[in-house]
């Protein structure tokens, strides 16, 4: 499976322009095939509970998959895929 795209979200940086929501919809909205991933990082939980919530509505899109890859450097890694 190949990564389209990978983003780190740390909850101590200013968002700039764009929110940490509107950067996840963006990558998961990439993903148009099943042999393709986005790899997301952030340190805090609320993301996690954030990104499931983002991938109950896009359902209509594709049945998105979330895989913990476990913690490093403080951050939770996930992979998002399609579930084909």
């Amino acid at each position: 499976m190949k990564t389209i795209n990978k983003i780190r979200i740390d909850k101590f940086d200013t968002c700039g322009d764009k929110s940490p929501l509107s950067m996840i919809r963006e990558s998961l909205n990439m993903i148009k095939s099943c042999d393709e991933k986005v790899e997301l990082e952030f340190n805090d939980y609320d993301w996690l509970l954030s990104l499931r919530y983002i991938l109950k509505i896009m359902e209509n899109k594709f049945k998105l998959k979330i895989e913990e890859n476990g913690v490093k450097d403080g951050y939770i890694s996930i992979s998002v895929f399609p579930e084909c």
